[in-house]
């Protein structure tokens, strides 16, 4: 069977005063409406929005088929876009935009500041999961606003579904932005912590391990972007096998940010330690905060405690080294927080830093002759 083959122009081929006739003709079946026209078949057919359509067919007039390719709405009327050239200029479709649930970047980039930003995709995750109570709500909002804005541009109907998503927090967007912001969150989820024996009792060695973990996340920044583009594809997933070895063939594994702060914090105290100010008077220790509310207590009360309100000095360095490295595993630092420094000095104690390496000594410059 041979393709049909059409030749010559509306004007030429209609007569003027058929011809204003056979364009509503045409319209009215692209449209589909009630009415059928048996001269008249209708092949391929795009709506681009509630008016504006665009199709393609055959009709017959005066016993000869003739091809057409039309765009009719509000934009520009009728349109002639092709007439018997045997479809060579096909219907134009745009490709279809994914839509998605897309938070706040602002609310992004806080959570990955504030160390949340796992905890953050796992709320995202909750509120894609229509078995969940907002998800009940949120996940299917861009589908719904996709079909009314195709089928009902202009009607409002896609509004209610984009106030709905502001109220919790999300934009109805593209769905390669979401995807972007999940990379972003996934990266900062990556952590790491040796793979090897950990913590290390050699201060120089282990200072030496420190440098490099917090340069591995540059070093490692090509397999960090291929496992985050990845895991951004599904709401489930985590790192695989391959990725762990790729990993450990720098000398490091994957681990979550919590298990990253915790070795952190372990490999810290080889690198420091507390040594006894000489002469420290124990009189100038400040008092304790709890201690002297009690003093102050049995001394309204009349009675005398007989006790010291300044601090355990013995107790308080504990207290004050452990506050310390949490701070510095959060930030990811073996920088010794001066202020905690002076809090020390003021109990007695000095911080020391183990394993720096001795500094030469200067070279005297030799004498002139």
């Amino acid at each position: 069977m041979t393709e049909k083959t059409f030749e010559g122009d509306f004007d030429a081929d209609v007569p003027a005063h058929l011809r204003e006739d056979v364009l509503q003709r045409i319209c009215e079946c692209g449209y589909g409406r009630d009415h059928k026209d048996p001269d008249i078949e209708i092949i391929d057919f795009e709506r681009h929005d509630q008016i504006n359509i665009e199709f393609t067919g055959t009709i017959l007039i005066e016993g000869v088929e003739h091809w057409f390719h039309i765009r009719d709405g509000d934009r520009a009327g009728t349109e002639i876009l092709g007439w018997n050239n045997g479809g060579s200029d096909g219907i134009h479709r745009e490709p279809p935009v994914e839509r998605a649930l897309v938070p706040r970047r602002n609310a992004v980039e806080n959570a990955i500041f504030d160390g949340r930003a796992a905890v953050f995709l796992e709320e995202w995750n909750a509120d894609l999961d229509p078995s969940t109570e907002r998800g009940r709500v949120l996940h299917d909002l861009p589908r719904k606003a996709a079909y009314d804005a195709h089928f009902a541009p202009g009607s409002g109907a896609t509004r209610v579904h984009y106030e709905t998503a502001r109220r919790h927090g999300y934009e109805i967007g593209d769905a390669d932005e979401a995807r972007a912001l999940r990379k972003r969150l996934h990266a900062a989820t990556l952590r790491f912590r040796p793979a090897s024996a950990w913590p290390l009792t050699d201060p120089a060695e282990a200072r030496a391990v420190f440098e490099r973990w917090s340069q591995i996340g540059t070093e490692a920044a090509p397999l960090i972007d291929r496992v985050a583009d990845r895991l951004s594809r599904t709401r489930f997933g985590d790192v695989c096998r391959g990725e762990q070895v790729e990993l450990r063939a720098l000398g490091f594994e994957f681990v979550t940010r919590g298990q990253e702060a915790i070795a952190w914090k372990a490999g810290l105290p080889g690198l420091f330690r507390l040594e006894p100010i000489e002469g420290f008077d124990p009189a100038m220790l400040p008092e304790d905060p709890i201690k002297g509310v009690l003093k102050d207590f049995f001394r309204h009360t009349g009675e005398n405690p007989g006790f010291d309100a300044r601090v355990d000095p013995a107790a308080r360095s504990v207290e004050l080294l452990w506050h310390a490295f949490s701070r510095m595993a959060f930030d990811r630092t073996i920088e010794f927080p001066e202020g905690f420094r002076t809090a020390f000095e003021e109990i007695g104690f000095r911080v020391v830093e183990q394993g720096l390496e001795a500094a030469e000594p200067a070279h005297e410059e030799a004498p002139r002759p």
